[in-house]
């Protein structure tokens, strides 16, 4: 195979000097070759190949073949694309009922989990079966903090997720007491409470089938705020969701607007916002124009003049 890897680091080597914008990509088992590619499309359930790959290589991007053995024996593509969401990027079929909500909630995480080194599920413990759970570590100088995908298909209300604190990258006062979760069918962004134990840390795991937990430790002042803004796109009145938490250590506050946009009317929002540490905010604001915000991609939320979603 040493042929086939100098082709490719000949292939990089010549194209990046005529046109730096490319992209090449691996299919298969060619997981030596992933030093090369700029992803990787895989199929099948993460078990055979996708966990065991990404924790080893925690830099690979991998992306899953939607077209690869459908649904990998699940029931339905609702269902799947609730496990595809533990550890795969995209690619998950346009047909699929709750595709929106995927993309959508990869948006809202995607700066923890792309960044963060993948850790599968070593250290977690979860207190009940039917539930699965994979986690990204980001432990860098200015920005610490776990992110756990969860798979809960029976909507267990009870199960409760363990990391081992052997795992984490900051022990005792340190580790947070609140985390923030986001819900992906329900398009949902709800505070989770944190439970310091003196082997673990512990939380009850959402309902949601689908869910995403930030526990966030240390970050930077200019990303205290966490920001956003979603259209649940649900049968009633029209309204938008404006969710705000302060993940950082100081009080914050900050002022806080939407775009304007021609054939929409937004119910007012408060102008400025003051948020203590681990405090959560959520506004529900109605709006007239459907429409109008259908084929308009300039609805912007801001704080401090800065979009966040």
């Amino acid at each position: 195979m040493i042929g086939l890897t100098n082709t490719y680091k000949k292939i990089l080597d010549t194209v990046e000097t005529e046109e730096p914008y490319y992209v090449i990509t691996g299919e298969g088992a060619v997981d030596y070759l992933l030093q090369y590619t700029e992803f990787g499309l895989r199929s099948g359930p993460d078990a055979w190949d996708g966990a065991p790959l990404l924790f080893a290589l925690p830099e690979v991007k991998f992306f899953r073949g939607g077209n690869n053995h459908p649904r990998d024996g699940l029931p339905d593509w609702a269902t799947a694309l609730r496990e595809y969401h533990l550890i795969s990027r995209s690619d998950a079929p346009s047909y699929a009922p709750n595709v929106r909500h995927f993309f959508q909630h990869r948006k809202r995480i995607k700066d923890w989990m792309y960044n963060g080194v993948f850790r599968d599920n070593v250290g977690l413990r979860l207190s009940r079966p039917g539930v699965q759970a994979k986690y990204f570590v980001l432990n860098s100088l200015k920005k610490q903090g776990l992110l756990v995908n969860i798979k809960n298909e029976f909507a267990s209300s009870d199960t409760i997720l363990s990391i081992a604190m052997d795992k984490l990258p900051v022990t005792g006062s340190a580790l947070p007491d609140n985390g923030l979760a986001y819900l992906m069918d329900e398009e949902r962004v709800v505070p989770i409470k944190m439970r310091k134990e003196r082997e673990s840390l512990s939380f009850v795991v959402p309902t949601a089938k689908a869910s995403t937990v930030l526990i966030p430790i240390t970050v930077p002042e200019e990303e205290s705020i966490r920001a956003h803004l979603i259209w649940p796109q649900a049968p009633g009145p029209d309204f938008l969701r404006v969710f705000l938490m302060n993940i950082g250590k100081k009080e914050r506050s900050f002022s806080l607007a939407l775009s304007d946009i021609e054939g929409i009317s937004i119910a007012d929002i408060p102008e400025t916002v003051t948020l203590k540490p681990g405090e959560f905010r959520e506004y529900a604001p109605q709006f007239s124009g459907r429409d109008s915000l259908r084929k308009s991609e300039d609805l912007i939320l801001s704080i401090n003049g800065e979009r966040r979603d």
